[in-house]
């Protein structure tokens, strides 16, 4: 099955194509290497996609014959690492150094 279907079949993203898109722009990786939405996985395989605010690594456990329910959707992968970024926490460490006297 193709990653980016894959992605989209589990509940990762919503569409296909954001999941394909999230591949053009180097987002999505595949056993550590870039992955294109068009290259096929199988069970063993592992994938991070580093999202804005989240980074997700997973282990494909099972590739779905099917749509997959949310609730099902675990039984086709495990998760390695999860891990929510501070972005407001570096865009609040900018704002006080842009109102620091430093900055004058």
């Amino acid at each position: 099955m193709r990653l980016d279907l894959y992605l989209k079949k589990v509940h990762i993203f919503k569409s296909r194509t954001q999941a394909h898109e999230a591949c053009k722009k180097h987002r999505v990786y595949l056993n550590g290497n870039m992955a294109k939405g068009s290259q096929e996985v199988q069970p063993g395989d592992v994938v991070e996609i580093d999202f804005p605010a989240l980074y997700l690594k997973i282990n494909i456990l099972e590739i779905p014959k099917g749509n997959v329910s949310k609730k099902d959707r675990e039984k086709f992968y495990s998760v390695i690492d999860k891990r929510k970024k501070d972005i407001l926490g570096e865009k609040s460490e900018f704002i006080e150094w842009l109102m620091s006297d430093e900055f004058e």
